[in-house]
């Protein structure tokens, strides 16, 4: 695989997931790269902005404090409701007012037990 030596400009960066999710990561899109370039870099500046977060559900519908598969039947029950009513709201793991595999993705990552 070709290096990429390519003069800077900077780069931007993304949180893609929010805390607690367990998989937060930040993905860097360097100006001019192809995919699959290997990147050489240092950090010679940073600056942090404040943003809001979407609001996420955190999976627990019954609200006793964990995520098992009681909060699963809570759901499976929302699975097929058209729009996002609140009582599905903890549900929705990744903020995009959606129940998708995206969602049933990060419950099965969360989830703590029967």
């Amino acid at each position: 695989m070709p290096v990429a030596k390519r003069p800077g400009g900077p780069a931007s960066l993304r949180l893609v997931s929010k805390f607690p999710h367990p998989r937060p990561s930040i993905c860097a899109s360097p100006p001019g790269l192809d995919a699959g370039d290997v990147v050489e870099a240092g950090v010679d500046a940073i600056s942090i902005t404040a943003f809001t977060c979407p609001d996420v559900g955190d999976g627990d519908f019954d609200a006793d404090g964990d995520v098992d598969l009681a909060d699963f039947a809570g759901l499976q029950g929302c699975w097929t409701e058209v729009g996002l009513s609140p009582a599905c709201a903890p549900g929705d793991l990744n903020g995009d007012d959606a129940l998708d595999t995206v969602d049933l993705e990060i419950f099965t990552l969360i989830l703590t037990g029967p």
